[in-house]
């Protein structure tokens, strides 16, 4: 069944009598990888006794619906550290007993594999190629005019193609195909470069019995892959989707599960002083936040809970790590704090905004209990 990790909500049982859902009904962690026992028992402890009211459906990915409580909605982090959430109603000056969640789930690889499970196979370089492939639509022309590019560059292009094709057809048809006989040197002189190309793709797809899947593996193995030097492998890759970051996108934005919790009416984060003290027009060391966004990340088993606000809040932390330097009682302004759950620990991070400054993602670190 197709993996739906929610972590906080999701769809399958969202009809049930009088709209009072738990939660624990709505998401399936069965389908985590291996390692990650402590992100599922803290998904479950956070949100597993919370009931959702006036569930709709707004489309593949988006929904929307209402927390209650009698007195006031409190969200507990499973935590020794007593860090929670809760949802003022500002209007009345009181907590609120009712307040809307609008969010968001993506997790671009079931577009690709609806069924597949997540397992460490899934990050070797073989497969995070075939995901390019499909993430930056590449279909076989454009994927072997890409390769061919890259292909021995300090050959002369009209040296190496033929050469290329010969190979090419070899792994793909394990035959030899005569491309003189298919483009005469008069046709050639009135061809461009990649008509020519096409047409001698064109006969090895008539000769492979491959389906793409297929042939984008072997053009993997025989092309980009360097058995002996993945550095190299991943400059080759690199190349050929002409993208810097092109494996990093793919491990964050196809193989990431991302959700977005948006709260129209804002939530209050309670920070122990303790860990920090927060200056700002609260009086009880709460965070304002207006967002939520919750990544899984598979490969390095972690679960990332970021806290967002719209103004700054100053923060003075009591001892933190920064760029693995120790800071006593560190006075920064910052609209995020994460929360990131490994397998060995629990980490608070701060993280400062500076408007003069470029976007850094560098946290102040606390360890929590």
């Amino acid at each position: 069944m197709k993996l739906k990790i929610t972590i906080v909500f999701i769809l399958s049982f969202c009809s049930f009598i009088h709209a009072q859902n738990l939660m624990k009904s709505t998401y399936n962690l069965e389908g985590f990888p291996e390692g990650m026992d402590k992100q599922k028992e803290f998904i479950n402890k956070a949100i597993s006794n919370i009931l959702i009211y006036n569930f709709i459906y707004g489309g593949p990915g988006n929904s929307q619906f209402d927390l209650k409580s009698e007195k006031e909605f409190k969200l507990n982090l499973p935590l020794k550290t007593p860090i929670w959430l809760t949802f003022p109603d500002t209007k009345l000056n009181s907590e609120s007993a009712s307040h809307t969640v609008h969010y968001t789930y993506d997790f671009k690889y079931h577009d690709y594999y609806d069924d597949a499970a997540i397992t460490d196979s899934i990050f070797s370089l073989a497969s995070l190629f075939d995901l390019a492939v499909k993430y930056y639509d590449y279909d076989e022309y454009l994927l072997i005019k890409n390769v061919l590019q890259n292909y021995n560059p300090s050959i002369n292009y009209k040296e190496k193609r033929p050469v290329f094709f010969d190979n090419l057809a070899k792994i793909l048809t394990n035959t030899d195909i005569d491309f003189n006989t298919l483009i005469s040197e008069e046709e050639q002189e009135s061809l461009t470069s990649s008509e020519i190309e096409e047409l001698m793709l064109d006969e090895i797809l008539e000769e492979t019995d491959y389906e793409f899947e297929d042939i984008v593996l072997k053009v993997f193995e025989r092309f980009v892959l360097d058995p002996k030097d993945n550095d190299k492998t991943k400059q080759n890759f690199i190349r050929l989707f002409n993208d810097e970051n092109s494996i990093k996108t793919i491990e964050q934005s196809v193989l990431q599960p991302h959700i977005t919790v948006t709260l129209p009416k804002g939530g209050l984060l309670h920070i122990p002083e303790e860990i920090a003290l927060i200056e700002n027009e609260y009086d009880t060391n709460l965070v304002p936040v207006s967002l939520i966004n919750i990544i899984l990340d598979f490969k390095n088993k972690e679960l990332i809970i970021s806290f967002e606000s719209k103004s700054s809040n100053h923060i003075r932390i009591k001892k933190s790590e920064y760029e693995n330097t120790i800071s006593r009682n560190k006075e920064i302004v910052s609209r995020k704090i994460r929360l990131r759950i490994t397998a060995s620990n629990y980490k608070l991070e701060c993280i400062e905004h500076n408007p003069y400054i470029s976007k850094s993602e560098k946290p102040h670190v606390v360890l929590l209990k």
